[in-house]
């Protein structure tokens, strides 16, 4: 009877210990939406603004006029998809250039763990580390706005 108790406490200590050595469950990484809250208030400024829609003044023409009639982007339909969305990572497939350099001499530098990209011809601000892109200055709408 003795050796019972004996094994039986023996069993539950060694079951207590058990439960004891178990790792906790992972947290789920919090990177992504501290991101988003560190960089809410991060955009393109107004004196980069105004140094870009000048670029694209003076490089390209504004929006032939039967285009100019149909939408205010300037794009023949089934072109005005972007291949990036404000608030999200540039997709897998999708590579950015440096900025042309005469707008890149020009410009000031991006805030610091931010960098600007070229991606069909728009300017993008994007995280440095992860390439979330915070804003961006679209080609079309910087020609059309500057006249």
């Amino acid at each position: 009877m003795i050796l019972r108790l004996a094994l039986i406490l023996v069993l539950i200590s060694c079951g207590a210990a058990a439960a004891n050595g178990k790792r906790p469950p992972h947290p789920e990484p919090k990177a992504a939406h501290e991101s988003s809250i560190i960089d809410v208030d991060i955009r393109i400024g107004g004196d980069a603004r105004r140094i870009i829609e000048g670029y694209y003044r003076d490089t390209y023409r504004p929006c032939p006029p039967g285009l100019a009639k149909k939408n205010r982007h300037c794009l023949p339909p089934g072109q005005a998809k972007k291949r990036y969305a404000i608030g999200a990572p540039l997709p897998a497939g999708v590579m950015f250039g440096p900025l042309p350099g005469p707008l890149a001499h020009r410009l000031p530098p991006p805030p610091r763990g931010y960098i600007y990209g070229y991606v069909d011809n728009d300017v993008l601000l994007m995280a440095e580390a992860t390439h979330r892109v915070v804003d961006a200055i679209v080609a079309i709408d910087a020609v059309m706005n500057s006249r």
